[in-house]
């Protein structure tokens, strides 16, 4: 199977800091798992996510982004991201869409400034 096109580790994130390979299934798994549409079908790699105990995966298709969430065998669509409670799959895609547009430190700026204005 051919690695995600990106993955994050956010229960693991001190874990993980610093390592290069991935060795499942001796390593805790991704937290969040992105594949972008168009780089390889996601539908055959679901069941080896799932079987991994990959908690959720965002899929990306050039304009919307789908989150699925580990429900038992399998993932579920969902409207917001488990692994970022209050992150919503519009908001996700929109965030997207703007860092084609923008340079690195304004789109930085403006997710920051979201995640501030979300802890209220």
């Amino acid at each position: 199977m051919r690695a995600p096109d990106s993955r994050f580790y956010i229960e693991h994130a001190e874990w993980a800091r610093g390592k290069s390979r991935l060795e499942l299934p001796l390593d805790p798994a991704p937290d969040l798992v992105m594949e972008i549409e168009g780089t390889a079908p996601l539908f055959p790699r679901l069941p080896i996510f799932a079987a991994a105990g990959v908690p959720e995966i965002w899929c990306y298709a050039g304009t919307a982004l789908r989150v699925l969430i580990l429900d038992g065998a399998t993932h579920r669509e969902a409207a917001q991201s488990s692994a970022l409670p209050g992150l919503s799959a519009e908001t996700i895609a929109e965030f997207l869409r703007l860092n084609r547009e923008m340079k690195s430190p304004a789109w930085a700026r403006q997710v920051r400034a979201w995640a501030q204005a979300q802890r209220g």
